[in-house]
């Protein structure tokens, strides 16, 4: 008995902080596939001004998970940390505008900046990575021959 006790005390933190991903943005890109955005919304942290979240960038096997930071008043984001190739790193590190046109950056950002409750009309995805939840969207718009409204 007590190790089942033991077991579920050394659970319970990781339950607690179970991510929650959010996907926010879709882009086709004919044959080079499809590429996704999500946002961890039990990693949303904000002040009045700016909101950061650890966001997945998912295309095809790959994924990479930088932390981004959101200005909510100017619609800026830049990168915090990541994983990322020192390329694309470097390239990220200063604040970058958004453009008025909708994108599933301005989508990450409105989220983030609104806590992780902007009502995006479905539930997040709850679990280590949201990788699962995209090869069962890819398959799902495969076999349904549609492209996904999102």
């Amino acid at each position: 008995m007590t190790l089942i006790f033991a077991l579920m005390a050394a659970i319970a933190p990781i339950q607690a902080g179970t991510p929650e991903w959010m996907m926010v943005g879709l882009t086709d890109n004919g044959a080079d596939g499809i590429s996704v955005i999500f946002v961890d919304r039990a990693s949303i942290s904000q002040t009045p001004d700016e909101a950061s979240a650890t966001i997945s960038l998912i295309k095809g096997e790959n994924e990479i998970r930088p932390r981004m930071q959101f200005d909510c008043k100017g619609s800026r984001f830049r990168l915090v940390s990541a994983g990322m190739p020192d390329g694309i790193e470097s390239s990220l590190l200063g604040w970058k505008t958004l453009g008025s046109e909708p994108s599933g950056m301005r989508t990450a950002l409105q989220y983030a900046c609104s806590g992780g409750t902007l009502d995006l009309g479905f539930d997040p995805y709850k679990g280590p990575s949201p990788m699962p939840f995209y090869k069962l969207f890819i398959a799902l718009r495969a076999e349904s021959g549609k492209k996904p409204s999102r």
